[in-house]
């Protein structure tokens, strides 16, 4: 595969992921004993069926804006690539690293 594809590839996952976001409640989210803090004043529960623990689910909440904002910020230099051909660059090595294909499928 060329890094030119790697790279597209990564853009199309960033975005559907991007996309998936948008649908979560907006806001700052903090973990709060088992439930998750939505905007400082409303409260989403943990469900029951959830296969994974209110632990986990706290923590995963919590970092939603975080991880958010970090694919904004990699799709935003992966496009800067593609844009000035960048390809061969230490940085495009180190961003290609980190998203292997096997994230991207």
């Amino acid at each position: 595969m060329t890094r030119e594809t790697h790279i597209k590839l990564l853009l199309q996952h960033l975005d559907k992921l991007l996309a998936e976001a948008e649908k979560r409640t907006a806001g700052r989210w903090k973990a709060k004993n088992f439930s998750v803090l939505l905007n400082d004043s409303e409260y989403l529960s943990i469900l029951e069926s959830w296969t994974t623990t209110a632990e986990d689910a706290i923590f995963i909440a919590s970092c939603a804006g975080n991880a958010e904002a970090g694919w904004r910020a990699t799709r935003a230099i992966a496009s800067w690539i593609l844009a000035t051909d960048a390809q061969s660059s230490l940085l495009t090595d180190s961003i290609l690293e980190s998203w292997p294909i096997e994230l991207l499928q």
